[in-house]
């Protein structure tokens, strides 16, 4: 590990954290997120979406954002039935049973989760693929439900620290990712934190501060389980998201000439590049896997309209390709870009929706196919060179 830029590093931190905290920013709201939640948090009510969704009221972009919405997977999966309730509500159960720290059995039931979840919002939801749970999701799941024994969890940023304080464990990604890594670099993390009795106090000062302006004064977010836990992710998540690391060097070495210089910086640049690469490999195989689980809705006899030739029926559907009747007579058009790009319209907003959605999920995956031939041409080229 490097202590020194880890010094830096907070240094750095304590130095902006006024302005990570202040109105704009509000990073501070991580603290109050988990700790909104652990006031609602009930594994054994009887109203567990409902509760869950509570609970989850103030936890605003850490799990979900415009693409992924995971949290709300779970609340509509609770509101399709009373025995879809019981069987989420006991996927939690499976998911917390006790592990005795083994972090890995505790990765192997994150994955466990995953699956399980993913399989009943695609019986419930084939198109609602938003809702879908990953790995991180579950993770945050966990550090909102125990935050004394997990950590926050976000890939690029993890990785970033990693290379910063020179851990010397790979974290990996995808399948080679490792939660028991992380963790014990995160807990490193809370060690030193721990030794750092002014940043501590920053805590501290500005927990009390939100304790005292909350209307809520049951629930003082002074109290909240797994503060410097919460701490060590904001460490990471912040240096990331606000170039802290800007006068840090990776690693000191002795002078390079110039070539060996170029040489190394070239080097660092594919890694980095591969990095990506890996990234996004990983987010286009979960949107492929999603598109494969997607079926186009069965929009044979449905009545719609055209601009060009008014109004007609649907005759035949044929995977991608629809027929249409017109008085013009038959049309041919391809899903889902007739209704996506308004070649089509139907007055039922549903399934317009739902070719939205399909829609837009293939640009999305059509754009990380770009990025991944991109970085591997650039990769290739660097390489050779």
């Amino acid at each position: 590990m490097n202590k020194d830029n880890l010094e830096q590093l907070i240094h750095n931190y304590m130095e902006k954290y006024d302005l990570l905290n202040d109105a704009e920013h509000d990073e501070i709201y991580k603290w109050k997120a988990v700790n909104h939640f652990q006031k609602y948090w009930n594994l054994d009510t009887d109203e567990f979406g409902e509760m869950f969704k509570q609970a989850m009221e103030k936890s605003f972009n850490l799990i979900n954002n415009g693409i992924a919405q995971p949290t709300s997977g779970i609340v509509f999966l609770c509101k399709q039935d009373k025995k879809t309730e019981r069987e989420v509500q006991e996927e939690f159960r499976k998911l917390l049973a006790p592990d005795e720290g083994n972090i890995k059995v505790r990765q192997d039931r994150i994955q466990m989760f995953v699956d399980a979840i993913n399989e009943k919002l695609q019986k419930a939801a084939p198109n609602k693929w938003k809702y879908n749970q990953d790995r991180r999701s579950v993770i945050m799941y966990l550090n909102f439900i125990a935050p004394d024994d997990n950590f926050m969890f976000k890939s690029t940023e993890a990785k970033a620290f990693a290379d910063c304080y020179e851990f010397g464990e790979d974290i990996g990604s995808g399948q080679t990712f490792r939660l028991d890594v992380y963790y014990r670099m995160c807990r490193e993390l809370v060690d030193e934190i721990k030794k750092h009795k002014d940043l501590c106090a920053l805590l501290e000062e500005k927990l009390k501060y939100e304790a005292e302006v909350d209307e809520d004064k049951t629930n003082p977010v002074t109290k909240v389980a797994g503060k410097y836990n919460i701490l060590a992710y904001d460490l990471i998540y912040c240096a990331h998201a606000y170039n802290l690391y800007e006068n840090i060097s990776v690693r000191k070495r002795k002078k390079l000439s110039a070539v060996e210089q170029k040489r190394q910086e070239k080097e660092n640049r594919v890694k980095d590049l591969i990095a990506q690469r890996e990234e996004k490999n990983e987010q286009f195989e979960q949107l492929e896997k999603q598109l494969n689980e997607m079926k186009f809705p069965d929009i044979i006899g449905m009545k719609v309209k055209n601009i060009r030739y008014g109004e007609g029926n649907v005759t035949d559907q044929n995977g991608k390709y629809v027929t249409v009747e017109f008085t013009a007579g038959a049309k041919n058009f391809i899903l889902p870009d007739a209704f996506e790009k308004g070649f089509l319209k139907s007055a039922d907003e549903e399934i317009s929706a739902c070719f939205e959605e399909i829609g837009s999920l293939k640009k999305t995956k059509e754009k990380y196919e770009g990025n991944i031939r991109l970085l591997s041409t650039e990769i290739s080229r660097l390489s050779k060179n």
